[in-house]
């Protein structure tokens, strides 16, 4: 269970170092995810740095309304996109506009073929009618 501040136990040094102990909690967990070949592994990363996410948030929004200041160094580069399932890469690939399709290309290739050899083939097979 997370932390819980109330009026009473928060001050801001108590803030800070639950903060920063959450913030090295979820660089640990981004390591671990990028190093983990096991999907099961990989899981369990993302959702308990899901959990640290909202858990930010939420020190965020008390850090606020407690009156202690700006609150972009709490979850500023601690989100989400880090944790990006399967590869990044597969993503932004460029598959419109392209002709790489092998079966299509093979197929105007033989019938353009087709088409210029049978229009050869009549026109060599012109019979005298006499």
């Amino acid at each position: 269970m997370a932390f819980r501040f109330t009026k009473t136990n928060a001050t801001k040094k108590a803030f800070r170092t639950q903060v920063s102990r959450k913030q090295n909690m979820f660089k640990r967990f981004k390591k671990r995810f990028a190093s983990a070949t096991n999907p099961t592994e990989k899981r369990f990363c993302r959702s308990e740095a899901n959990k640290i996410c909202k858990q930010l948030k939420t020190f965020a929004k008390q850090y606020r309304t407690f009156g202690f200041g700006t609150t972009s160094w709490i979850t500023k580069n601690y989100n989400m996109t880090s944790f990006t399932k399967g590869n990044a890469r597969k993503n932004t690939k460029r598959t419109y506009g392209r002709r790489t399709n092998k079966t299509y290309a093979r197929k105007t290739r033989t019938w353009s073929r087709s088409r210029f050899n049978r229009s050869n083939s009549k026109a060599r097979k012109s019979y005298a009618a006499w």
